[in-house]
């Protein structure tokens, strides 16, 4: 047999030895002291693979020189990102710098966290004097943390005095590998003073701006509608914020592994388009579900404020829907990875550095790959337990959450054994709280006595999730692991999934 892949195997192939490259290059294995001769052994076996192919007429060699030269196309990738961004700064030392808001600032109740472009950047010398200083780099952005008054708002350009610190880890949590998804190279969080000298006019900072605004309207408006923790436990549930809720009851949800629906809400996005699909081609067919979900799915989008992680996660839950009406499952493996490859290329942090991204991506894996297995468990147990109406949507609910687990555990080095049946406990009543929600909080910013009406039944839902995490929480040993053990948890956890799909492969 002269080529035994499969041609639509190539691409899969050789989109994972790319994503791979940026791996290496992003946990240093394959820096840029390393990459020419990397590169050097790739071009040899290129050419050796030529010359083998010309000879034997096979693509075996031809393949694996290919796919090695893809493997340093990620390096190069990740590295030229790399070197653009590592802005060497003098830290340390009091300045003033010009630049402009490029994400939505994170309010709460003591601070407000904003990402700034430097435009422009003096540093303070003798006698008060300024001297203008080169960031090094094409991309100098540093993390803000200033006073919640005044508040700021995407795209105004601020005078900013104070002094650019290195990022240090703040005991076990590694703040310097946390700013580099943004990416920003240095902070700036005490004594500082920032003045607003004008507002971006451009169309992207208009259109971002009108985003922003609907979102903190209707976040605004669950405000006035529902109590505490319910508005804010909606409020995370919807547009992933957490800045309101209450301190003990967040600890509560990390106890019972919930903490997902308010903190990672790229993952609440697929589940709610597993069950938006489920119900729609029940009621429409493949075709018209694809239509109605993706209108759905960029509504979501617009309506939350197209943040960074809810766009990500829009983008595979589109594909979900595509890979539902296509209907090939090796289809819809390229489609995963086309977007991952598309998303990683123009910003290569996501791989390693970016929970939400990772997360999106291991559910649509679980939900590919995993679902069929759980659901063929499901229709050949002789309990029945599971209505064979609800098995399908059981089945991929099951697959993203056993996809995700070991990322979970690993992430946030804590193993809730009761996560599993809080989930399934929960994540049934999520869609449902997301659809009134977002009609309450419409309807309460048209008619304030509406929105109320709607809010008497979105309440009962939000208390029974309340009540599930208090009831789990009381039942559930609040297991912290330190960080050697965190990650063999995450390593059995990904060895036993991995396992139960062979087995279920070789069974079927």
């Amino acid at each position: 047999m002269r080529n035994p892949i499969p041609k639509h195997r190539y691409f899969t192939i050789l989109s994972i030895a790319f994503l791979f490259g940026i791996f290496f290059a992003s946990v240093g294995a394959l820096g840029p002291a390393s990459f020419w001769p990397v590169l050097t052994w790739v071009s040899g076996l290129l050419l050796l693979a030529g010359l083998w192919n010309w000879l034997y007429n096979n693509l075996i060699l031809c393949v694996i020189a290919i796919t090695l030269s893809f493997l340093a196309l990620g390096g190069a990738v990740y590295n030229n990102f790399d070197l653009t961004t590592d802005c060497q700064l003098e830290f340390g030392r009091e300045g003033v710098i010009i630049g402009e808001i490029i994400s939505k600032p994170e309010v709460s109740a003591q601070k407000q966290k904003v990402l700034i472009k430097i435009h422009s950047w003096q540093q303070v010398v003798n006698a008060g004097n300024t001297d203008t200083v080169n960031p090094l780099c094409r991309r100098p952005n540093i993390m803000l943390y200033l006073p919640p008054y005044p508040t700021f708002v995407y795209g105004d350009v601020l005078e900013i005095h104070g002094v650019i610190a290195k990022p240090q880890p703040i005991e076990s949590f590694d703040y310097p590998r946390y700013l580099k998804k943004y990416p920003a190279a240095g902070v700036i969080a005490f004594n500082v003073q920032a003045n607003k000298l004008s507002a971006g006019s451009s169309v992207k900072v208009i259109i971002y701006r009108s985003l922003h605004q609907v979102s903190d309207r209707l976040e605004q408006s669950l405000n006035r509608l529902l109590p505490e923790p319910h508005a804010s436990l909606s409020a995370g549930i919807i547009f992933g914020l957490r800045r309101n809720l209450p301190d003990l009851f967040e600890d509560k949800l990390a106890i019972v592994g919930l903490t997902h629906l308010i903190a990672l809400s790229g993952f609440n996005v697929t589940i709610i388009i597993v069950f938006i699909n489920a119900l729609l081609i029940s009621r429409f067919g493949r075709r018209s579900s694809l239509i109605i979900g993706s209108l759905l799915v960029i509504a979501f989008v617009i309506l939350t404020g197209a943040s960074p992680s809810i766009t990500r996660a829009a983008i595979f839950s589109l594909l979900i829907l595509l890979g539902k009406t296509i209907g090939r499952r090796g289809d819809q493996a390229n489609l995963m990875l086309l977007a991952a490859v598309s998303m990683v290329a123009l910003h290569p942090p996501l791989l390693v550095f970016d929970i939400g991204f990772q997360l999106s991506f291991l559910a649509f894996i679980g939900i590919i790959y995993l679902s069929p297995l759980i659901g063929n468990t499901l229709s050949v147990s002789r309990a029945n337990i599971v209505p064979e109406s609800s098995r399908s949507l059981l089945a991929e609910t099951l697959g993203a959450q056993l996809a995700v687990l070991p990322l979970i555990i690993f992430v946030f080095g804590r193993v809730s054994f009761i996560a599993p049946l809080a989930n399934l406990a929960v994540l049934w009543i999520i869609p449902p709280i997301m659809a009134l929600s977002f009609l309450a909080a419409l309807t309460g910013l048209v008619a304030y006595h509406a929105g109320k009406i709607v809010a008497y039944f979105l309440w009962p839902a939000l208390e029974y999730v309340t009540q599930v995490v208090e009831r789990f929480a009381v039942i559930s040993p609040d297991t912290h692991l330190d960080s050697s053990v965190d990650v063999l948890f995450a390593l059995a956890a990904w060895l036993i999934v991995i396992a139960f799909i062979i087995i279920r492969k070789r069974r079927n």
